[in-house]
């Protein structure tokens, strides 16, 4: 089911390679089109397709993840001994030619796939046991839903000294969703020029704050649709509903604290609760602004103050 679109990768040099990843969904872009990152979102990768967005930024995790990659796929082959060999083309989907594979690995004699990464520290939760994240879930299906494989294996540093590996399976029905939804993105959003809502997430904070940034120009009203005023009275339901789950929130804490008292530990066949006491360090910032003028080291960034209120 595998066929090659393109040139060998080794032959295509970043730009290049970025200019093909405009034409069509990989592996990269799921995770953001599902919402099921903070680092990206359907948006995000609308503007990448469009060539409006920042695809060709390049962050310190991902070059370094790119430079780990052949260490990664050379402890798998000593941890498990299975041989791997570098697949150097992008691989298409054999009837939706909008999805696309960049793999790291075949794994030789399997009709599988290996797929290498790197992980921080204070990561290290979401890799316990048999679990991966699910972004990489989701990237792994829309790898085998291209490849027509079977299974894939996942190989992760994590911390700079822990190493972790794991097979996935092919799920059928999780495959199928896939494409329903990428199919979805590409047919009602890219082809059609149009793009998606803002979904809540950071990134889509980031993306708005870029795409207006703050101007000194002249102060302007403009007229909104009246629709949104469903969303004003929708936004205080939530804010109210908010400020009662903390409140409950905050209850059930003291409750935990006062069953321990001045011990350091409860628990019972379930839980165990720990309050027990801690030093924690701090600059004491008046008293060091009254030995020291601070002023040459303050730093003003743009912002933008936001607000939604009823008319008066």
């Amino acid at each position: 089911m595998i066929a090659i679109k393109g040139e060998d990768t080794k032959k295509l040099s970043r730009v290049e390679w970025l200019d093909a990843r405009r034409n069509s969904i990989g592996g990269s872009d799921v995770a953001g089109i599902l919402g099921m990152t903070d680092y990206s979102s359907p948006l995000k990768v609308y503007l990448d397709k469009k060539g409006l967005g920042n695809d060709d930024e390049d962050s310190e995790a991902a070059f370094h993840g790119r430079e780990l990659e052949a260490y990664v796929a050379r402890l798998f082959t000593l941890k498990t001994g299975k041989k791997v060999r570098k697949c150097n083309y992008i691989l298409i989907h054999p009837e939706y030619s909008f999805m696309t594979a960049n793999i790291d690995r075949f794994v030789v004699g399997e009709d599988a796939f290996l797929e290498c990464k790197t992980a921080s520290e204070y990561r290290k939760d979401e890799w316990e046991g048999d679990s991966v994240p699910d972004a990489y879930v989701a990237q792994y299906t829309h790898y085998m839903a291209v490849t027509g494989m079977r299974k894939g294996y996942v190989a992760a540093f994590i911390g700079g000294n822990k190493f972790h590996w794991v097979e996935i399976e092919r799920d059928e029905s999780l495959v199928d969703e896939l494409i329903r939804r990428e199919k979805d993105f590409w047919y009602n959003y890219v082809l059609k020029n149009i793009p998606p809502e803002p979904n809540g997430s950071k990134c889509d904070n980031k993306i708005l704050f870029d795409n207006y940034p703050p101007s000194e120009t002249e102060e302007k009203t403009i007229k909104i649709p009246e629709e949104m005023t469903a969303l004003y009275i929708e936004k205080k339901d939530i804010d109210k509903e908010m400020e009662k789950l903390e409140t409950r929130k905050n209850q059930i804490n003291q409750l935990f604290k006062e069953a321990v008292g001045n011990n350091y530990y409860g628990k019972n066949s379930t839980i165990k609760i720990t309050w027990k006491p801690s030093h924690k360090t701090e600059v004491d910032m008046k008293a060091l602004q009254k030995e020291i003028d601070l002023t040459p080291y303050k730093v003003t960034k743009p912002t933008k103050y936001f607000r939604v209120s009823e008319v008066k």
